[in-house]
């Protein structure tokens, strides 16, 4: 059979594209599915054409091969063949199918990662991995990767439920069987078991108010923090009404609530907002009530400076630090200005020697940004990744995946008691240190709000509180007395 004759049947088909003045390969699918598209942009120099509804790439024999490799039984137009010098690939023999069944696949790949396979025709199962940190799609293989850890199998059966199918050694490891028998069977944890979730034993009725708002968080990619944050002053919000159901709860009972919460509990005014802000959330999320006031005071932020470190301080801290790889972690967050959660989130494609910038990926607010690399940092860099060849993360724990944050804090803890500097000082301080200690250097106020990822001005300005310069400037009006 010819490949032209091939391409009628093909789903997928490679044709020359010519596009602004270039000449391409483009890609054409009869049937499309969203797994395509994280199978494209694994393919270097890919881009996707709004205007013409299609994805591109540069036309080399390496983007061929590619494309042959992520979408096996693609068909070649016969004038790229002729063209390019390509011969005709066999067709492959139909793959081994798993028993057809609408189930998500938990396995272990040979890498350490789970192995996540699921049916095509449920390609919107897919789009819902993305919620996992540290996802990764295998074009080769084609099915999905995930860290091996219990965050990732708990977002699953967040996610998927009882579509979720494990293998029985990942069974072993992270669902618990059920009491009294012995069974090959999945045994789902009950919801209250997962990690955001209370320990609190709730009503059917609560249960299933908590279910839906865990599940509208999740559709609406909240971080991980703020669902864990929501859930449980939701739980503890639920569990003061036993005999009502949510809807049936009033604006002045919910008043009430947070009064009683406030007196009960010594909670910050941050603390007191997020209850305020999960209830309000359910009810113009879930039940989709209009957005009203419930007549509760916000209290007033306090305004607290930054503690932050001087640069002989900083100093002292990265020499009382021996361990090169947290030597790395600490120089990495000062220089650049990260949160210690950008700093675990790192990859080594986000590190720009060429163009000496770093970019974060899905920071705070969900929100991408470039910031600094600095010069004095690559040395150490270089030497980190020389030793240590980091694979996804730049920063990866002993058995894989993203290092741990409290690992983070308790080395920084260590090092801080050993240089004898500020015992009040934290991780988060060596971010307020690169804002203050940029400004005393003369650096544009807004280049570094976008360093640092600030959506308002106002946020970057406090550090001129700090600023030793602007203290420096300002003389006493004791010094013009004559003494």
């Amino acid at each position: 059979m010819s490949n032209l004759s091939a391409s009628k049947e093909a789903n997928i088909q490679v044709r020359f594209f010519h596009h602004r003045g270039g000449k391409y390969l483009r890609i054409d699918f009869k049937q499309y599915d969203s797994n395509a598209k994280y199978r494209c942009k694994q393919i270097e120099g890919y881009r996707y054409s709004a205007t013409h509804g299609c994805w591109y790439f540069p036309c080399t024999t390496g983007t061929v091969t590619a494309l042959r490799s992520a979408f096996p039984g693609l068909s070649i137009d016969q004038a790229v063949l002729e063209d390019m010098k390509l011969e005709v690939e066999e067709s492959p023999s139909a793959p081994v199918v798993r028993e057809e069944k609408m189930a998500v696949w938990v396995s272990r790949a040979a890498s350490g990662k789970f192995k996540i396979e699921m049916p095509e025709v449920r390609s919107d199962w897919a789009s819902k991995l993305e919620i996992i940190p540290g996802w990764h799609f295998d074009t080769a293989g084609q099915f999905w990767l995930l860290p091996d850890n219990k965050e990732s199998i708990r977002l699953l059966f967040s996610l998927f439920g009882q579509h979720l199918e494990l293998t029985p050694e990942v069974q072993a490891d992270f669902a618990p069987r059920p009491r009294g028998r012995e069974s090959d069977s999945i045994s789902l944890p009950r919801p209250q078991q997962v990690r955001w979730r209370p320990s609190t034993t709730l009503p059917p009725m609560h249960e299933k108010a908590l279910l839906a708002f865990e599940e509208q968080l999740l559709i609406e990619r909240m971080s991980y923090a703020t669902i864990k944050s929501y859930l449980n002053h939701f739980a503890r919000f639920l569990s003061h009404f036993p005999q009502r159901e949510a809807k049936e709860i009033s604006p002045d009972q919910i008043r009430d609530y947070v009064v009683h919460i406030v007196k009960a509990k010594d909670y910050s005014a941050s603390t007191q907002n997020q209850i305020i802000n999960a209830i309000k959330a359910y009810y113009e999320k879930v039940l989709k009530y209009q957005r009203q006031l419930y007549k509760v005071s916000r209290p007033k932020k306090p305004l607290r400076l930054p503690s932050i470190l001087t640069r002989e301080e900083v100093r002292q801290l990265f020499d009382a630090t021996p361990n090169l790889k947290h030597r790395c972690i600490l120089m990495l967050i000062y220089s650049a200005g990260l949160r210690i959660s950008e700093a675990v989130n790192l990859r080594v494609r986000d590190i720009k020697k060429s163009r000496k910038c770093i970019f974060i990926r899905d920071g705070k607010g969900s929100k991408d940004r470039y910031t600094v690399l600095a010069n004095n940092v690559m040395p150490v860099l270089d030497q980190y990744l020389k030793q240590y060849h980091p694979k996804l993360y730049l920063f990866e724990g002993q058995s894989g995946g993203a290092y741990s944050k409290r690992s983070i804090q308790a080395f920084f803890c260590r090092a801080r008691d050993r240089a004898g500097i500020n015992p009040d000082v934290t991780v988060h301080s060596l971010r307020h240190s690169f804002a203050t200690h940029s400004l005393d250097a003369g650096q544009n106020l807004r280049y570094i709000q976008e360093a640092l990822g600030h959506n308002d001005i106002k946020t970057t300005e406090r550090y001129l509180h700090v600023s030793s310069d602007a203290l420096r400037s300002l003389s006493s009006p004791l010094d013009d007395l004559d003494l």
